[in-house]
């Protein structure tokens, strides 16, 4: 399986338009904004919707966030050092938005994370995309269809 680490942003050639950024966990203890940042999210996401209900800190699992959710990551920019609690010290990596559906957060077993992109789990949802665009394609032939699935996975597999 081909994974690749984005701890590190090597990608410094992609337009800012084409990443997203994902916040992870760079300190010893469990992953978790602080108080402070938490409220600062409730109020953000209630401006953005008020049907938005609050997280309520002493019921729900206030650790549990979508990693590259922007108005986290925003929140995480404005409050620097003070998004943490006590047990984290949050990072931010930056991905190329094609591969939001295939990062992962590993936990080294200590609470320190990396984020993984699974690219071989990416490069197979893509090939399976264009076989499908080009066998549902109506108005080519068999034929052209049979050829174009050749190029496609000469190029591919090479």
């Amino acid at each position: 399986m081909s994974n690749t680490n984005t701890n590190t942003n090597t990608n410094t050639h992609i337009d800012k338009e084409e990443v997203f950024k994902v916040l992870y966990n760079t300190s010893l203890g469990r992953w978790c904004p602080s108080t402070k940042a938490i409220n600062l999210y409730n109020i953000r996401m209630k401006e953005l919707n008020p049907k938005f209900n609050p997280l309520d800190l002493d019921l729900v699992d206030t650790c549990n966030f979508t990693r590259h959710d922007p108005v986290l990551v925003q929140i995480y920019r404005e409050l620097g050092k003070e998004f943490d609690n006590d047990n984290s010290k949050t990072s931010c990596a930056s991905i190329h938005k094609k591969h939001v559906n295939y990062y992962n957060i590993e936990d080294y077993d200590d609470g320190c994370e990396r984020v993984i992109i699974n690219l071989d789990r990416y490069e197979l949802d893509e090939l399976k995309n264009k076989l499908k665009t080009t066998l549902q394609n109506t108005t080519m032939t068999n034929d052209q269809k049979i050829k174009e699935i050749k190029e496609i996975s000469e190029f591919e597999f090479k």
